[in-house]
């Protein structure tokens, strides 16, 4: 990838880390006094991001996320796997179980026959949030900052992501499972 493309890529990165650290602490301070519903629906601000009802809106969500950075470098869109959601999904259980990451997938990979080639998870302890449209951003933003997370994003070879998402209360443990 020529050196231009590289450096706005980093710098597209930045800038959306900075928006969304910034609407963060302006929510944490609007929401300071309000409980955690512990589902993925949150209630709706002006002209906020779209709220999630269900896990396949979230998934949607996600893989449109992961496909718009693909996109600016130039690497083909993945498409939403069952078998790999599935599998994702067991990750990120595990994860909200024992905070210890990649152990599900060390344990089962070989017994998918899903094709599976790599694995990003979030934070071991949950992403502290309520909005999950708001968490998968930061995610992704900081798994772009990271070179092994964002290797595996803009892998070429991978053709099918598998999205497995837990929010138990306002922690979200997430898990992107990438496919050939």
């Amino acid at each position: 990838m020529e050196r231009g493309r590289k450096d706005r890529a980093w710098r597209a990165a930045i800038v959306c880390l900075l928006a969304v650290a910034a609407s963060t602490a302006c929510e944490r301070a609007a929401d300071s006094d309000s409980p955690s519903t512990g589902d993925l629906s949150t209630e709706t601000r002006g002209n906020d991001p779209p709220n999630f009802d269900d896990l396949d809106e979230a998934r949607r969500y996600n893989l449109d996320r992961v496909n718009a950075y693909r996109a600016e470098e130039g690497v083909p869109p993945l498409v939403l796997d069952e078998s790999l959601n599935v599998f994702a999904q067991a990750a990120s259980q595990q994860l909200a179980a024992d905070h210890v990451p990649h152990k599900y997938f060390k344990t089962n990979v070989y017994k998918c026959k899903c094709n599976l080639g790599a694995e990003n998870q979030g934070a071991p302890n949950g992403w502290r949030w309520r909005r999950v449209d708001v968490q998968i951003d930061q995610i992704l933003a900081q798994m772009m900052l990271s070179p092994g997370h964002r290797k595996n994003m803009m892998n070429p070879e991978y053709k099918r992501l598998g999205i497995g998402l837990v929010n138990p209360g306002e922690d979200l443990y997430f898990t992107n499972d990438f496919g050939r």
